[in-house]
């Protein structure tokens, strides 16, 4: 894709130069392989003076209302972007626990909102967030649960994350269910 921006240097392998590039300012980039989070070749990039990590698809969200730094309900909306497009828990927690390891002062995704507090707290939920096709996660509880009622409910709650309640609720309000406003069951 940076054909598409015009630029005109040189390519610059990360893999034949120890996923590291030191620029003239001093600056090291270090490259930290993130493979199928969410598609083959993703990577994420931590800066060694700042330590901030530019964390590509990782730790953003779905929302309706943004802000450029993650408030109180961004955790949950975090969860509904990944519970969607990462494959799974077995690929994302590796790479979570590379990030527990490392000192990161702010976490930048490439879509969502800058993370600057709680770095941990975040990396710790997406760790052991299960995760993959949206489904994965709720179809483990649907023998336990009442079936197909309870996860009607549950996507309703995770629709509240992404738009605001009133808008769901008048979204089903011409549906033959009932739900409760308060709790988002049928």
């Amino acid at each position: 894709m940076v054909k598409y921006y015009g630029i005109k240097s040189e390519y610059y392998i990360v893999n034949e130069n120890n996923f590291i590039i030191s620029l003239k300012s001093g600056r090291k980039l270090n490259f930290i392989q993130t493979p199928y989070l969410h598609f083959p070749g993703a990577i994420a990039t931590y800066d060694t003076v700042s330590k901030i990590l530019f964390s590509s698809d990782l730790f953003g969200a779905f929302s309706y209302e943004w802000s450029l730094f993650a408030q109180e309900d961004y955790l949950e909306k975090m969860k509904a972007f990944h519970e969607h497009y990462m494959p799974s828990n077995d690929i994302l927690r590796p790479v979570m626990e590379v990030f527990l390891g490392m000192e990161i002062s702010m976490i930048a995704p490439q879509h969502g909102s800058i993370i600057n507090t709680d770095i941990k707290k975040y990396i710790r939920t997406l760790r052991d967030l299960e995760c993959g096709a949206f489904l994965t996660p709720i179809r483990k509880e649907l023998s336990k649960s009442v079936g197909y009622m309870s996860l009607c409910s549950s996507i309703l709650q995770r629709f509240v994350v992404i738009f605001n309640k009133a808008e769901v609720l008048d979204a089903v309000k011409s549906l033959d269910i009932a739900v409760n406003a308060e709790t988002l069951e049928l």
